[in-house]
């Protein structure tokens, strides 16, 4: 699951909107039943939108999760990590505090990173195949190369596999499950840097991890346009808007590897765009402290959010996150991964821009 424990007391959750499910027959949902299973103490959630946000709360299961827990616990403890300007919006329209920590910021920078590997492909996709992907609008790429995961239905992954006959499938078999093979984030990274572009096609969606992780690696990308917040750390230098047609996305594609931008350049210019948000969220986190009255020491160690899930970020279960609770709070800090500790609180106070 996308969460990671930030803080044991009190407890700080970084989760997703992923994870705001009902509990089949334990007429609970998984907020509710993480903040039961603490006892006296109230949680405070840190929560990503994996979806376009102002489309995710449209969900009726959503939206009572989020209510729920902000009647529970009361304001401040509820705060979503806006990916685009629109999420603080809603999040104020819910009631809910926000916080504008772009989750593509916390993918691992020193795994996506520029190589000297030769380029093979003209541009690359990495997408499940899922009809929201659009994968028909690269239909017209030459030398097009594709990365995915198992997340989707058998029938997308035909329906790709058809279309797409002249692609190369990195991953081995999109039809069939015994050549499949699943690629670690160095892996994918590897794949990444021996393309010219990468393609984000998708009309709606999250902020698209595949987005940044092309970007961190030098590639340039070439979009079209997108609800969701990739967009974030777009610069006219590397990235390229098309019109959603795939003779359009064939031309910038051609355009954007013919540039020959230097890898290095685009890598360090989105570190640069990165370190905002994540010292945003070190200061989220040393307010927290302070207003609780403990020594503002939060950690800017981003190691111990590195794991060998998407974007190379640590996903843990409730199982994981509640095995390193204990952990902290017996003060055994060995293998806790240099988490922060304190006792500490979250102000309903305006977020910073």
């Amino acid at each position: 699951m996308h969460m990671a424990l930030l803080c044991a007391h009190p407890p700080v959750l970084l989760t997703s909107t992923t994870n705001l499910v009902e509990i089949p027959g334990r007429e609970t949902d998984t907020l509710s039943h993480f903040a039961d299973l603490l006892g006296e103490e109230k949680p405070y959630f840190l929560i990503q939108p994996t979806w376009h946000f102002a489309d995710a709360v449209k969900n009726d299961s959503y939206r009572a999760i989020l209510t729920r827990a902000l009647a529970r616990h009361g304001p401040g403890h509820v705060i979503i990590l806006t990916a685009e300007p629109e999420d603080a919006a809603v999040a104020h329209a819910l009631g809910l505090d926000w916080w504008n920590v772009h989750h593509n910021a916390l993918v691992d920078e020193t795994v996506f990173t520029p190589t000297a590997v030769p380029k093979h492909f003209d541009a690359l996709y990495n997408a499940r195949f899922d009809a929201f992907k659009n994968h028909h609008l690269a239909r017209l790429v030459d030398n097009l190369a594709l990365v995915f995961s198992p997340a989707h239905s058998a029938e997308d992954a035909a329906r790709v596999e058809r279309m797409l006959t002249y692609a190369h499938f990195i991953n081995g078999g999109a039809t069939d499950p015994a050549r499949y093979r699943r690629l670690s984030p160095r892996e994918t990274a590897e794949a990444i840097g021996k393309a010219r572009v990468g393609l984000c096609l998708s009309f709606v969606e999250g902020a698209m991890y595949a987005s940044i992780e092309y970007l961190l690696c030098g590639v340039p990308v070439v979009s079209v346009a997108n609800k969701g917040g990739r967009d974030a750390f777009a610069d006219p230098a590397w990235w390229r808007v098309c019109e959603p047609t795939p003779e359009a996305v064939a031309q910038a594609v051609r355009e954007m590897a013919a540039r020959r931008i230097d890898p290095q350049m685009i890598a360090n210019g989105v570190r640069r765009r990165i370190a905002p948000h994540r010292l945003r969220l070190v200061d989220l986190m040393r307010r927290i402290q302070q207003q609780a009255g403990v020594a503002p020491n939060w950690s800017t160690d981003w190691s111990f959010l590195r794991g060998e899930a998407f974007g190379g970020m640590l996903h843990q279960s409730f199982v994981d996150v509640m095995a390193a609770l204990g952990r902290l709070r017996q003060g055994d800090r060995a293998g806790d991964g240099g988490l922060p500790q304190g006792n500490l609180k979250i102000s309903a106070a305006s977020s910073p821009p």
